[in-house]
């Protein structure tokens, strides 16, 4: 078992439309995601990354808005398709940067489709308790947030600000 520990911030997006564009970025990476299960205790998800040969079934659980329990199991990329057909909610889309900064990796999350519009920035974190030195373009944390939750997204759309 994993423990996931994420901090999640909206963005300026101004200044992170300029980072792109400037190609001041270490990856980037198609995503598609749905869920199968999207409650308040349990998220099933399938995903998959643009040029993999597998999708990606994880399974998050207990903790709370900082911490997790996750899961992650490689499973034929065939799987993500068959599946498809008991997915909650809508397929999320996204185009997913990776910065780092102040030796951290953040993800930069430009989504697409439904969700056109929001862009969300995460960092995982090894301890709950580190300290986070925010890039410029880091605004509001929304980590204790739900609505920011991708499971959230899939059922309830965009966040209202």
């Amino acid at each position: 078992m994993a423990k996931e520990i994420e901090r999640k911030y909206t963005v300026d997006t101004g200044a992170v439309a300029h980072l792109i564009d400037s190609k001041l970025y270490d990856a980037k990476r198609e995503i598609s995601q749905y869920y199968i299960v999207a409650t308040k205790e349990l998220a099933i998800r399938l995903r998959k990354d643009e040029g993999d040969d597998h999708a990606v079934l994880a399974v998050k659980s207990g903790g709370n808005a900082l911490a997790v329990d996750e899961y992650e199991f490689a499973t034929p990329l065939s799987e993500y398709d068959v599946k498809k057909a008991d997915m909650v909610g809508i397929e999320i889309r996204k185009t997913r940067y990776e910065i780092p900064f102040e030796g951290l990796l953040w993800e930069l999350d430009v989504f697409h489709g439904d969700l056109e519009g929001l862009i969300v920035a995460e960092v995982e974190l090894d301890d709950a308790d580190a300290a986070v030195t925010l890039p410029a373009w880091a605004m509001t944390e929304v980590t204790f947030d739900p609505r920011y939750k991708n499971a959230v997204l899939a059922l309830d759309g965009t966040p209202e600000p």
